[in-house]
């Protein structure tokens, strides 16, 4: 995907040590069934770890357009007897800064 990084990343470690950043992306879709040429948004959180983490961290700030490669993981969280909530994430493999 490319899109405008939403947030500043946020870098943090598991207790295992790992770092873990995570940033959302903002990706421009053109809706075709809407008269002229609207646009929309969508919005997707970045996970990125090791040393995709700490080159996030200290590379990409909010603002800046990126390419983003990587898979999807679908989680479903909540706790017992509370409404289950679904998000959907993007596992960074890899991500260049494009020039603006």
């Amino acid at each position: 995907m490319i899109g405008k990084v939403t947030n500043k990343p946020e870098l943090r470690y598991v207790p295992s040590g790992s770092p873990i950043c995570s940033f959302s992306v903002e990706v421009i879709r053109e809706n075709p069934s809407s008269t002229g040429k609207a646009e929309e948004y969508d919005v997707f959180p970045i996970i990125a770890w090791n040393d995709q983490a700490l080159y996030c961290n200290q590379s990409i700030e909010k603002g800046c357009w990126v390419y983003c490669e990587g898979s999807l993981q679908i989680r479903t969280f909540g706790e017992m007897g509370a409404q289950k909530r679904t998000t959907v994430e993007v596992i960074l493999k890899d991500i260049f800064r494009l020039q603006q």
